[in-house]
């Protein structure tokens, strides 16, 4: 996986300035899976990188997950995954973000999965 955006796309699922018509696209279920992954260490592709052999991580997931780091709430990581996290900083991922790009994710879960959960 490549590293490479260091801006979300216009319909980035992690973008809290999706238009209101976009409100419960994922389904609570799926993204409560998906911010657990995040927040566990799982390297999130960016979904218009899915069909390709070379896939890119998600620039709007990476700051996701660097808001939970900055405020020291990931989850103690498992030695596999600690190994993964020192595999990342070798290729460059844990680089910062720019400001915009952490501005426009959603800084938590719950403001994750509530928009992502459709009206009842």
């Amino acid at each position: 996986m490549l590293f490479t955006l260091k801006r979300s796309c216009k319909d980035c699922p992690f973008s809290k300035t999706l238009p209101p018509y976009l409100k419960g696209w994922l389904g609570k279920r799926r993204a409560i899976q998906i911010s657990e992954s995040v927040l566990d260490g799982y390297v999130f592709p960016c979904h218009k990188t899915l069909h390709l052999d070379t896939q890119i991580a998600c620039a709007g997931a990476q700051a996701f997950h660097q808001h939970h780091k900055q405020r020291g709430e990931l989850a103690k990581s498992s030695r596999d995954n600690y190994r993964a996290a020192q595999c990342l900083e070798l290729v460059g991922a844990n680089e910062p973000l720019p400001q915009d790009t952490l501005d426009q994710s959603f800084d938590t879960a719950d403001r994750f999965i509530q928009f992502h959960t459709e009206d009842d």
